[in-house]
């Protein structure tokens, strides 16, 4: 069928039904004009997973066969991801033969995120395929996420592979081999000179020490001096030296901050003591997975006096977000702090000369069990009543507990 309009205005139409895959699917058959222009948003994201016992062929497979009838696709896809299915054993990627072919053959690729990577049990040429992969000039994100290596290494060879990269995302990577080869390996020759810019990182460890090594080593062929995005979980006081030492690093360039308390070791009183006295121009923190419950409401109200205190008056903070996790606590059945006014310090460091820049305070609540809507509403009107000092001051405060949000200020309510 022939479509009588400009094929610039084809093309605008399309491009407002791009997250639309049933209206893309619909364009394709349309004609010709509309069939490329569709098909770059079809392909232009793909993930693929491991083939389920009722599927003859699995994604990869059925992908590697569509791209040798039409070799076009392949420019399209941008943006690949490796996912094993929950039928799937934990390293989906060793059932891929057809998956090394496949990725020599994605010119265009962008970004791409590998989850559940065994390095040493995949085959040599999916090692050698991924490495191709991260090669591309095109390549600015890479996120790997559970993946072990025997040696540090190996996961250098994947990662310094991608020496334009912008945005790193590594969860829950472990090397398993002794320390000692790490620290051989970092005196190898100096690629400083050579080194691009990172500007957004997100890391979930254990061991930071490792990472950093990989990171701020020597042959590390990136800056991340100039990171402006950081997401980062809490380490245990053992590596807090190693994260503030990271912090000290990428200075005033840090503009967005998110630091995910997850496993609450910065609750413990000899816990981690962040250090962001070098980033005074972050604009946006995030505090989240803070766990709270009636005995342990306290301990958090002193561990965030004591954080915030320490940020110096130089700061350029304007959006501070809290996430609240209300979790299981068997002395206290309703499981909501009894005594807000441990929270009186907060509001009054918050609303100090320090934070003069702070315009919002967002606290996001949740729980382990559901509340009833009187109680969630009741949540949200006391945690907005307890900084008095702040909504004097002119910011804005906004609690959210699922569909319940309460406001200060001109905001409404609902």
């Amino acid at each position: 069928m022939k479509v009588k309009l400009p094929q610039e205005l084809i093309n605008a139409i399309i491009e407002e039904c791009r997250e639309d895959r049933d209206s893309l699917l619909v364009f394709s058959l349309v004609g010709r004009t509309c069939l490329r222009s569709s098909q770059r948003h079809l392909f232009r994201s793909i993930t693929l997973y491991a083939k389920a016992p009722t599927e003859r062929l699995s994604r990869t497979e059925q992908l590697g066969q569509l791209l040798i009838t039409s070799p076009h696709l392949s420019d399209y896809i941008q943006w690949l991801v490796l996912l094993p299915s929950d039928h799937s054993e934990p390293n989906f990627l060793e059932t891929e033969k057809a998956l090394p072919l496949l990725l020599r053959k994605l010119s265009n690729l962008r970004r791409i995120a590998i989850y559940s990577l065994w390095w040493t049990t995949i085959t040599l040429d999916l090692q050698q395929a991924l490495h191709c992969v991260l090669m591309r000039p095109s390549i600015d994100y890479v996120k790997i996420k559970l993946a072990r290596f025997d040696r540090m290494d190996e996961l250098a060879y994947l990662l310094y592979a991608a020496k334009g990269l912008k945005d790193l995302s590594l969860d829950d990577i472990e090397i398993l081999g002794p320390r000692q080869s790490l620290e051989l390996w970092t005196l190898k020759e100096d690629v400083r000179d050579e080194r691009t810019h990172l500007s957004g990182l997100q890391l979930c460890m254990g061991d930071y020490s490792v990472l950093f090594a990989l990171l701020l080593g020597p042959r590390s062929p990136w800056k991340v001096s100039q990171i402006h995005n950081l997401h980062i979980m809490a380490p245990d006081s053992a590596h807090g030296d190693d994260v503030n030492r990271l912090f000290w690093t990428i200075g005033s360039s840090l503009k967005r901050l998110r630091l995910d308390m997850k496993h609450q070791y910065w609750l413990r009183e000899h816990g981690w003591e962040v250090n962001v006295e070098f980033n005074s121009n972050i604009r946006s923190l995030c505090l989240a997975n803070l766990h709270i419950s009636s005995t342990a409401f306290t301990a958090l109200s002193t561990r965030l006096q004591r954080f915030f205190s320490n940020v110096k008056t130089s700061n350029r903070l304007a959006q501070l977000q809290l996430e609240l996790l209300f979790i299981d606590d068997p002395d206290d059945p309703e499981e909501v702090p009894a005594d807000w006014s441990a929270w009186n310090p907060v509001d009054r460091v918050l609303a100090g000369t320090n934070f003069g820049f702070l315009r919002t305070l967002e606290i996001d609540i949740s729980s382990e069990v559901a509340h009833e809507p009187d109680l969630v509403h009741e949540i949200c009107n006391q945690v907005v009543a307890m900084n008095p000092l702040l909504v004097e001051r002119g910011v804005s405060v906004t609690v959210q507990y699922g569909d319940v949000r309460v406001a200060s200020c001109h905001d409404a309510q609902y």
